[in-house]
């Protein structure tokens, strides 16, 4: 699913942060452990038009969402999304490594999630 998030909205250029909702415990019915979900304004540069979208990120490890009227919290520049052998790391405000496309986790960033596994619930026109 990351592979089609990346192909269809890149790094979430220039997206609006619209909403952000976490659901920090499981029940009996429900199995997802640690949901947080992010709706979001971005750019499908396959269909070429902007969408409101819903991503899931599932058995959410770590968390991190710091909103301040000193740094910008819900415009997205360009989101790292990368893979590693714990699962998923998306970095809404990473840092650029190499001044161009090389992007890494940013210890202060102020949107950051480790997950097991991210979805896309829902996409609008």
């Amino acid at each position: 699913m990351l592979a089609e998030i990346k192909e269809k909205y890149k790094g979430f250029h220039d997206a609006i942060i619209n909403e952000v909702s976490y659901l920090p415990f499981s029940t009996a019915l429900r199995k997802s452990l640690k949901e947080l979900r992010v709706s979001i304004t971005c750019f499908n540069w396959q269909k070429e038009q902007w969408e409101d979208v819903i991503i899931v990120f599932k058995e959410v490890a770590k968390f991190k969402y710091i909103d301040t009227l000193k740094l910008q919290s819900v415009v997205v520049f360009e989101a790292m999304l990368k893979e590693n052998e714990d699962g998923i790391i998306v970095d809404f405000y990473p840092i650029q490594v190499d001044g161009r496309e090389v992007l890494e986790e940013y210890p202060d960033s102020t949107f950051l999630v480790h997950c097991k596994s991210v979805v896309l619930s829902h996409t609008t026109n």
